[in-house]
């Protein structure tokens, strides 16, 4: 895998670990974000962390899917200006670890 491929920001505090990620369609299907999580879920338990955060586009039923299918609820919304007119129109998912 290129490092173009995949980004992945994760964030850690007293109480959680919050991380983002997104993968090239061609990567997609390969097991990679189910990893990912795996991973990231063993590092937050091992850190003491008690909940994973994320954050989705709303119109990403895909990965909306994925997530709840992974352990994921939405907690909240999230509408951030990014500039130029734009805006995020995201959920705040949470999993438990």
């Amino acid at each position: 895998m290129q490092p173009a491929d995949a980004t992945l920001t994760a964030v850690t505090a007293p109480d959680f670990a919050y991380a983002a990620g997104s993968w090239l369609e061609s990567h997609r299907g390969m097991g990679l974000g189910r990893f990912m999580l795996g991973h990231l879920e063993g590092r937050a338990t091992a850190l003491g962390r008690r909940a994973l955060w994320l954050q989705v586009n709303k119109r990403n039923t895909g990965a909306i899917g994925f997530y709840r299918t992974a352990g994921f609820e939405v907690v909240r919304e999230a509408v951030f200006e990014i500039g130029g007119g734009f805006v995020m129109d995201d959920y705040v998912m949470a999993k438990r670890v």
